[in-house]
């Protein structure tokens, strides 16, 4: 008897918690719509050094990607077909000499339609294919992965929003620096924030194994 309580709580939880997630990403959820180049979008580097974006733009989930598109949307856009979107920034570091001891990156925020959680992470591939390449799903996979640099919640849209970039990012950057290299890249991907709807259920269903364990104990 014990394990048919538990095992209809766990199955009450999941399906209530399965039901609201797919609600939720019934509609577009994604930062940077919109976007474009901004001239506050830049790195600043030891407090002082400003290094301006040379290049922004997308990967989609299905490997397309528009060179000469500067947009940098990342999440989820309903709208466009039902895709997801990796974003990634580029950065002239020519004129660069280690260490960098800290760093901060800003960007506009532009179009925000839901609360995301932002993550700034590693870019392992040749920059030439990511800036110019198309049809290339590994890179998409690479924008979403690997060391991460940082990240905020991104919820309000049309302003500056900048992010503290941690260790990793530096030991990368101060090698890259080190090996001669003239451009640095950053990759960027998203995660919904549960909305209240989606933490409400998830507490009725705690809330009914909690019950059924009562039931049980008694």
């Amino acid at each position: 008897m014990s394990m048919n309580f538990r095992a209809c709580a766990l199955l009450v939880a999941s399906t209530l918690f399965a039901g609201a997630s797919a609600h939720a990403m019934e509609g577009d959820a994604y930062i940077f719509g919109s976007s474009d180049t901004s001239a506050s979008n830049a790195l600043l580097l030891n407090g002082t050094e400003t290094v301006n974006l040379s290049k922004s733009g997308w990967y989609r989930d299905d490997a397309v990607h528009n060179p000469d598109n500067q947009n940098y949307i990342a999440g989820f856009c309903n709208n466009c077909g039902g895709h997801y979107y990796n974003n990634f920034f580029v950065f002239d570091i020519s004129s660069l000499t280690a260490p960098v001891t800290s760093a901060t990156l800003t960007l506009n925020s532009f179009d925000v339609t839901a609360p995301l959680q932002y993550t700034l992470v590693d870019y392992t591939g040749d920059i030439g294919t990511l800036v110019n390449g198309n049809g290339d799903a590994g890179i998409y996979t690479d924008l979403g992965t690997g060391a991460t640099y940082g990240g905020d919640l991104v919820s309000t849209g049309f302003i500056n929003q900048t992010f503290t970039l941690n260790g990793a990012f530096l030991s990368n950057l101060n090698a890259a620096i080190a090996a001669g290299q003239t451009r640095f890249a950053i990759g960027g991907t998203t995660a919904p924030v549960p909305e209240a709807g989606t933490l409400a259920y998830l507490a009725l269903g705690l809330s009914f194994g909690a019950i059924m364990a009562r039931r049980r104990a008694a």
